[in-house]
């Protein structure tokens, strides 16, 4: 399946939405979601902040609202970062091996030449 073309919008009373080129919603298209926000989505929990500014969460199912972070969103988040942190290192381990071994041949010829050199006449052994 051919990856959605997602462009991002502002609705005039502010919200953000997206458009595939043919349809819109204001929810946040999955592929678009950064690791974080794909574990804040995977639980019924949501990030809403009261007219004062602070935050609060809201349970989608239960109604239920509280100013502390729910267990599940705040188990979902660290999962989240967890991964990312093993992503970051596995990347840096990458960026900082050694060059790989030559191939075969390379290193049969590397060796050829480093022997023929090394047998010239008047050459110390």
């Amino acid at each position: 399946r051919a990856a959605r073309r997602w462009t991002e919008h502002r609705a005039p009373d502010g919200r953000p939405y997206w458009n595939d080129g043919t349809r819109s919603t204001y929810a946040k298209p999955e592929e678009l979601m950064t690791p974080m926000e794909r574990a804040d989505a995977s639980t019924r929990w949501r990030e809403n902040r009261a007219p004062d500014g602070r935050v609060y969460y809201y349970h989608q199912d239960t109604r239920e609202t509280r100013w502390s972070l729910p267990d599940d969103l705040r188990l979902a988040r660290e999962a989240a970062a967890l991964a990312q942190s093993a992503i970051a290192a596995a990347a840096a381990a990458r960026s900082s091996s050694p060059a790989p071994p030559p191939p075969p041949a390379a290193a049969a010829a590397a060796a050829d030449r480093a022997r023929r050199g090394s047998h010239r006449r008047g050459s110390p052994l």
